[in-house]
C-alpha cells in the first residue's frame, strides 16, 4: 500500500510538472516551453504517458476486465479538454466494444483549467436508443475523478450502422472500433434528453450491469433493488466547468440542437 502511494505521489508530481510545462509553453505564444526548452507536443506525449489505466468494466459475456487510460487526478487535466483532448488509446478492446461514456458529480471548489471540460452529469444515465438495439449491454462502474464521484459507464454488443453511438466521455467525438482495432471517429449530436437516469428500469430488463463501490473483484451485478445511485438527485445536464466556474446550462430546443423529433 505503501509502495502503492509512493508510486501515485511521483505520478501526481509528474502530472504537476508536464501541466505547467505546457502552460509555459501555450502563454509563450510559440509552442516551446522557456524553460525547458520542449515543443508542446513532446509536453503533450509525455502527459498521455502518465496518464493512469484504471479498470472501467468488466466484460458481460467473457468476465475480461476492460482499462481505459483516463486522467483521474483531476479535471485540469487535458484528457479533459473537451475541444482538444489529450489521450491515449486503450491497448485493446473487445471485439464488441462501443463506447465508454461517463458521468462526474463536480464539487467545489472547482477546478481551474485554460480550457472547457464537459464531464458529464452528475449521476449516472444511460443512453435508450444503444439500449434498445438487441444483446447491447451497458455496464456501470464507479470511479473517483479528483477526489470527486464518477461513473464510467461502458457499452458493449453491435448496432446498426444508421445508429449513431454517444460521444465518448468528456469529448466531441467517439472513436469507431471494428473487430477490438481502431477504425476512425465519428460525431453524435449530444441532446440531454436522450439521456435515462431510471438505470434500474434497464438492469431489471436484463440491459445494464453495475459494479458495487470499492469491490476489489468488479463482479457484475443485476439486482435493480441493490443498485446503490438510484436516489441521486442533481441535473441532468451535463456539467460545463470553465475558468474555475461549473454550470449546468440547459439542453437547447431539438430544433436548435439539428435533431428531428417526430
Amino acid at each position: 500500500m505503501e509502495r502503492r502511494a509512493d508510486d501515485s505521489g511521483r505520478r501526481g508530481d509528474a502530472r504537476a510538472a508536464v501541466l505547467a510545462a505546457g502552460a509555459r509553453a501555450a502563454a509563450a505564444g510559440t509552442g516551446i516551453d522557456p524553460v525547458t526548452g520542449e515543443a508542446l507536443g513532446r509536453i503533450h506525449d509525455e502527459y498521455r504517458a502518465l496518464l493512469p489505466e484504471p479498470p472501467v468494466a468488466r466484460h458481460p459475456g467473457t468476465g475480461e476486465v476492460v482499462t481505459w487510460p483516463i486522467d483521474t487526478a483531476g479535471l485540469d487535466g487535458w484528457f479533459w479538454d473537451h475541444h482538444n483532448p489529450v489521450r491515449r488509446p486503450p491497448r485493446a478492446v473487445p471485439e464488441d466494444w462501443l463506447i465508454l461514456t461517463g458521468a462526474v458529480a463536480v464539487s467545489s471548489p472547482v477546478p481551474h483549467a485554460e480550457f472547457v471540460c464537459r464531464p458529464g452529469p452528475p449521476r449516472p444515465y444511460v443512453v435508450p436508443r444503444l439500449l434498445r438495439c438487441p444483446g447491447v449491454t451497458a455496464v456501470v462502474c464507479p470511479l473517483r475523478i479528483g477526489g470527486d464521484p464518477a461513473w464510467a459507464i461502458c457499452y458493449f454488443g453491435t448496432v446498426p450502422p444508421e445508429v449513431p453511438l454517444a460521444n465518448q466521455w468528456g469529448a466531441p467525438y467517439y472513436p469507431v472500433y471494428r473487430a477490438g482495432g481502431y477504425a476512425g471517429r465519428a460525431q453524435a449530436r449530444f441532446w440531454s434528453p436522450d439521456n435515462d437516469y431510471r438505470v434500474e428500469e434497464w438492469i431489471a430488463r436484463g440491459s445494464v450491469r453495475w459494479i458495487a463501490p470499492d469491490d476489489p473483484l468488479m463482479r457484475l451485478r443485476d439486482d435493480p433493488a441493490g443498485y446503490p445511485w438510484g436516489d441521486l438527485t442533481g441535473s441532468t445536464e451535463s456539467a460545463v466547468v470553465s475558468d474555475g466556474r461549473l454550470a449546468y446550462p440547459p439542453a437547447p430546443p431539438p430544433e436548435a440542437a439539428g435533431l428531428h423529433v417526430g
